[in-house]
């Protein structure tokens, strides 16, 4: 008798989708529009463990930052639903670790060019101009390290993530 109660209860949770995985990365988010995507935020993200649920607000912002590109207002919003609806925490924070990336790269390739850029007139300078082009190149040298840094932090992120533990 208890058997049978707990499969049918077991069968009753699952038909009736109140089952979810344990681990947060495999959540899949509910985004059919941007009503049905705030109210699964702000239930699923006050569940997560606090620095997931901060990470997972920053990649899902780097992905609408994405989806901005184009139409404007309620098409927006539901293009942004559309590319997020179904897909898991796992694959909106790979999304937008390599959305990140991407713009850090952009920023790095600035960087370089411009201490190039510097480095082409640097040859006209007299010793005073060039003290203050040398502290100039040095800024950008050592912003392009942080940068360099933070792409480094983040493709090690995005490696963790693509490592998904063993299903039993």
């Amino acid at each position: 008798m208890k058997r049978t109660l707990l499969l049918a209860l077991a069968t009753g949770l699952v038909l009736a989708g109140c089952t979810r995985s344990t681990d947060p990365l495999e959540w899949e988010i509910r985004a059919d529009d941007p009503g049905e995507l705030q109210n699964w935020l702000g239930k699923n993200l006050l569940a997560m463990p606090l620095d997931l649920a901060e990470e997972a607000v920053v990649c899902i912002n780097n992905i609408r930052a994405d989806t901005s590109q184009g139409p404007t207002g309620k098409q927006r919003d539901y293009r942004f639903c559309q590319r997020i609806n179904g897909r898991t925490i796992r694959d909106a924070l790979i999304e937008g670790h390599e959305l990140a990336d991407r713009m850090l790269q952009a920023r790095i390739a600035n960087e370089s060019d411009a201490v190039v850029s510097l480095l082409s007139t640097a040859d006209q300078l007299g010793p005073e101009d060039l003290k203050k082009r040398e502290a100039l190149m040095n800024a950008h040298l050592a912003a392009r390290r942080k940068w360099e840094q933070e792409l480094t932090r983040g493709e090690k992120r995005i490696a963790r993530l693509r490592q998904r533990p063993a299903q039993p």
